[in-house]
């Protein structure tokens, strides 16, 4: 996959740079390679699902599949899936999403990669779709107070219902209900 071609940047119509964390993912990926995982993207996506991310799936991992944390932070992770310079998938924006609504990492480390990568528009942009669903989410809240002076995007990265999961009661009928995929 070229992550060059269709990047998330050029949908947006943003600036895409080439920020540390796009090296460090290339030089990582060379380190711990996942057979069949030719772009960043792929590899990416096995990493988010060798740590409990499933709303996109690549294949099925083998099981000794990891990426130590000490190497790539889960807050790396996150803001490396939303990276403006990579391919549009919206499956490594659902999964961004999922590592983040988790609340298994530190929202101050998390911006502060989003602000160094130049993700911070988009984190933004994903923060308000996911309130939709959960507004009393704090690290998302946490995120859209200080992203809200950022200059809105054109459009939204995805629509708030690829971010959630429709509640069902007991008798089965979803009656407008929804929650974030943690």
């Amino acid at each position: 996959m070229n992550s060059r071609a269709n990047s998330l940047a050029q949908r947006l119509g943003i600036t895409a740079n080439e920020f540390p964390l796009r090296w460090k993912l290339v030089r990582l990926k060379q380190q711990f390679p996942s057979a069949g995982a030719e772009g960043v993207e792929a590899w990416l996506v096995d990493v988010a699902n060798s740590r409990g991310a499933r709303v996109g799936r690549r294949r099925e991992l083998p099981g000794d599949f990891a990426v130590p944390k000490s190497e790539l932070s889960n807050e790396e992770l996150g803001i490396g899936l939303l990276l403006p310079c990579l391919a549009d998938e919206p499956a490594t924006l659902r999964l961004a999403a999922q590592i983040i609504s988790r609340g298994q990492l530190d929202a101050a480390q998390l911006l502060l990669v989003a602000q160094r990568e130049g993700a911070m528009r988009v984190l933004a942009n994903l923060a308000a779709q996911a309130l939709r669903v959960a507004s009393d989410h704090l690290i998302w809240r946490r995120i859209a107070e200080v992203t809200a002076q950022e200059r809105p995007l054109p459009e939204n990265v995805i629509h708030w219902t690829r971010l959630a999961e429709p509640v069902m009661p007991a008798r089965g009928v979803h009656d407008g209900q929804w929650r974030l995929v943690a």
